[in-house]
């Protein structure tokens, strides 16, 4: 085949793949899990060789962050989009909001000590003891780049109810990362409420690909071989919660933003996991798929 026919052939099939619209989204899922199911051995080896481990709930040694291979993978898959389909600012504003939240997270990690709890702990510290913590590094900027996005909304109601949807967002499935597959459920859970209460557009163009990585990280949580860390974490929750500002109408935001307020308080006060447990059909869905003790 000369180079002509090559390149006309490639181009063919980028047009039809861009014309495809859905096809494409579902195409990049599949690209997504499949690039993550090839990455796994590389990276809990690597994890090993590094002695990047921590013991779980139950006091078994895991590997962490497998919120980098996360970051990577869903970074390949969307820029592989961006070649494919053209500019897309959305899209543009995932991989930002993923390396972002995802340093931050990644500072926690490695700096964090996790003597504090919530947004509270982490203020009381600062201003009781003018103690900095990685916490509030984290609390601060999120908040300033959740503005950032958010400055292009009509009023500046319109503007905070956005800001803190993402702010919140971006914390909310870190308090879910503390069981076997919790984060990663909470994700798939919230991204489905969100995806038949809304447009629907960003879940479709950036939920998917989280989705297809997500299913082939899962096993490796349920299993308690590794577990996101903040890195993957926030990663996970700033895309969530673009997507909500996205494809929720303001009614939708305001109901959302009272959930996540109601979330964040009941982490910091009292227990999400003593509240599962006294809820049957939670308990049921927080331990499906996990291996038996």
């Amino acid at each position: 085949m000369s180079d002509l026919s090559r390149d006309y052939t490639v181009t063919t099939i980028c047009f039809a793949l861009k014309k495809g619209g859905s096809y494409l989204l579902y195409l990049l899922a599949v690209f997504s899990f499949l690039l993550f199911y090839l990455l796994r051995p590389a990276f809990s080896a690597l994890f090993y060789e590094q002695n990047k481990v921590q013991q779980n709930y139950r006091g078994k040694e895991i590997t962490f962050p497998w919120g980098l291979p996360l970051i990577i993978v869903l970074t390949a898959t969307f820029l592989l989009h961006l070649l494919i389909a053209g500019p897309d600012v959305l899209v543009w504003q995932a991989v930002l909001l993923l390396y972002l939240a995802g340093f931050l997270g990644l500072a926690d990690d490695v700096l964090g000590d996790h003597k504090n709890r919530g947004f509270a702990g982490h203020f009381k510290s600062f201003l009781r003891q003018r103690r900095l913590t990685t916490g509030m590094i984290k609390a601060v900027l999120g908040l300033l780049f959740a503005v950032v996005l958010s400055s292009e909304r009509a009023s500046p109601s319109r503007m905070l109810i956005t800001a803190l949807n993402l702010a919140l967002c971006m914390n909310a499935i870190n308090l879910l990362d503390v069981a076997p597959g919790r984060a990663g459920k909470g994700f798939l859970f919230a991204l489905l409420l969100i995806t038949v209460s809304g447009s629907g557009q960003a879940a479709r163009t950036l939920g998917l690909a989280a989705v297809g990585a997500l299913l082939a990280y899962l096993p490796v949580d349920l299993s308690e071989q590794g577990m996101l860390g903040d890195t993957g974490a926030n990663a996970l929750g700033g895309l969530l919660g673009l997507i909500l500002i996205h494809d929720l109408s303001l009614d939708g935001q305001i109901i959302s933003l009272f959930v996540l307020i109601a979330v964040h308080v009941l982490a910091t006060y009292y227990s999400i996991s003593q509240l599962i447990n006294h809820v049957p059909y939670l308990l049921v869905l927080d331990r499906l798929g996990r291996i038996r003790k």
